[in-house]
């Protein structure tokens, strides 16, 4: 077996083969349920990357929509298409509806008859489940089409046993190679049976270069209002020429200082941990009030929405947090990333803020400054990726404190926005994004810390620091509280995290993505 480059410069002798077996049937195709926001930045850089060569890559999406996710994407051509996006090019549509109603025979035959009018000769396919992926898997199959899996699960993923997990294996071993996540994606599949060196990392990428320059933009617009710090560790560049600077904390009714929680609320995102690790970290920080007199209290920012956002409002109150609601606070114009007020703005949000504190909706309760002021959790409910990077810029650290989760795109989206990190170790990105390196064992001169003082609220070996964030175990809300602490209690440290996690994350780029991709398709071939 020929070993293949681990870099971006692709092997030239194979990428030679790899173009006259694709002269026979010169297409690749790359299949997603639905194109989102990533997978057309992801495509796009292949699509450029690809047509260097002379290679034509097919994006196919088997519906326009999907019942997961509430992502307004524009297409090709489309009027409101931001030039800062990323779009990939051709983009064809297998079903009508949503991609989750979509029929395995229906995908079967209009893949089947896709792939052969089009003359393809490899295809990119979206793993192998469920049926109306496997029937993409079968279409290219039944074609002699080569196939490249790709594919986030891993052992802490993995829920197959018995003749489910034989199935699986007879199944896996039939790709042609895989591109999947990380190391320990790729632990996984070699576990299953496909060679190593047919196997890819780098498929979960996103694009950085959107992240960084949106959210110093915003930053660069707290600088001008007269904000101590930026969090930006690049030099300014690329944005509008705007005029009119906005007060986007006032704008958004968001406090001066929280950590913010960006995603789903479903059970596997462990969300009602985060909030007792916030209420433990709330605690502490009232005690030591009278030691912190030039620092604002921290809040807890939730954007998203799912089956759980009550639970999660019951939860806080419970706890004894006040929360408030700014599900209609919006300021934001998804055309080339314009803010403007709304005629409905209080002094803090909209005249819509709801308050909640324990009471009765009928009783007197305090203003919303006031409860900012003391520290709250606040839910936003879902919002689309333009308007996240506000969330981002402005925030103080990024917190996924998942049961299980295959990757995690928004930590790479938190660290392109120059955000600490703190993940659970069951996440699919832990491994890769929060790296061991040496800068491990200069803590004490990097980090000034204040572990002493957290001895005295908890002492807990499960918590390891990284030079980009935090790494505990999703079972343990005394770790996670004691995260949020030191997180809080330096700024030198949270800088200096923000601006590592840039660095790491800049090798999980679309553009790798692209060349790793290429690598997975020369691998498929020969």
């Amino acid at each position: 077996m020929v070993t293949l480059s681990s870099n971006y410069a692709l092997n030239q002798a194979l990428l030679k083969s790899f173009e006259l077996l694709l002269n026979m049937s010169p297409a690749i195709a790359i299949c997603f349920g639905q194109f989102g926001p990533y997978h057309h930045a992801r495509v796009d850089a292949l699509q450029r990357l690809a047509s260097a060569r002379g290679i034509r890559v097919l994006p196919i999406q088997i519906a326009e929509s999907t019942s997961t996710y509430q992502w307004e994407v524009a297409y090709e051509g489309e009027s409101n298409t931001s030039s800062k996006k990323k779009f990939c090019r051709g983009l064809l549509t297998l079903c009508t509806g949503t991609d989750e109603e979509a029929s395995p025979v229906d995908v079967f035959l209009r893949a089947r008859d896709l792939f052969g009018r089009l003359g393809v000769g490899l295809v990119f396919l979206p793993s192998y489940s469920p049926a109306r992926f496997l029937a993409l898997f079968a279409a290219a199959k039944s074609l002699g089409i080569r196939t490249v899996m790709m594919n986030e699960s891993h052992a802490g993923t993995e829920k197959a046993t018995g003749w489910k997990k034989w199935l699986k294996h007879q199944i896996v071993i039939h790709f042609d190679s895989a591109f999947v996540g990380g190391k320990p994606h790729k632990r996984h599949f070699s576990s299953l049976g496909i060679p190593l060196e047919k196997i890819f990392t780098g498929y979960d990428a996103i694009d950085n270069n959107f992240f960084i320059s949106q959210t110093d933009k915003v930053r660069l617009q707290a600088l001008k209002l007269g904000e101590a710090e930026t969090g930006s560790t690049q030099p300014y560049s690329g944005f509008l020429d705007d005029e009119v600077v906005m007060d986007l904390r006032k704008v958004y009714g968001l406090p001066k200082r929280y950590f913010l929680s960006l995603g789903r609320m479903v059970e596997k995102k462990n969300l009602e941990a985060l909030i007792e690790a916030y209420a433990k970290f709330s605690a502490k920080s009232r005690l030591k009030e009278s030691e912190r007199l030039n620092q604002d209290p921290v809040s807890l920012v939730f954007v998203g929405n799912g089956v759980l956002e009550g639970a999660l409002w019951e939860k806080a109150i419970s706890l004894g947090l006040q929360v408030i609601s700014r599900h209609n606070t919006k300021a934001y114009q998804s055309d080339d990333f314009r803010f403007s007020g709304t005629t409905d703005m209080c002094e803090c949000g909209t005249q819509h803020t709801s308050v909640f504190t324990g009471v009765k909706p009928h009783e007197q309760l305090p203003s919303s400054q006031n409860i900012i002021n003391t520290g709250a959790v606040l839910f936003y409910g879902f919002r689309q990726i333009e308007e996240n990077t506000i969330f981002y810029a402005l925030a103080e650290a990024f917190v996924l404190p998942s049961l299980e989760e295959e990757w995690g795109l928004v930590v790479n989206e938190a660290m392109a926005s120059a955000l600490p990190v703190i993940v659970s170790r069951a996440a699919g990105c832990a491994e890769d994004l929060l790296p061991v390196s040496e800068m491990e064992t200069q803590d004490e001169v990097l980090f000034p810390t204040t572990v002493a003082e957290c001895n005295e609220y908890h002492d807990d070996s499960s918590l390891e620091k990284r030079s980009n964030g935090y790494l505990f175990d999703s079972s343990s809300v005394d770790s996670l509280a004691t995260a949020l602490w030191l997180i809080a209690e330096s700024d030198e440290r949270r800088l200096a995290m923000g601006k590592r996690s840039r660095e790491i994350v800049e090798m999980f780029s679309c553009e790798n993505f692209a060349y790793q991709a290429l690598e997975a398709a020369i691998a498929a071939l020969v």
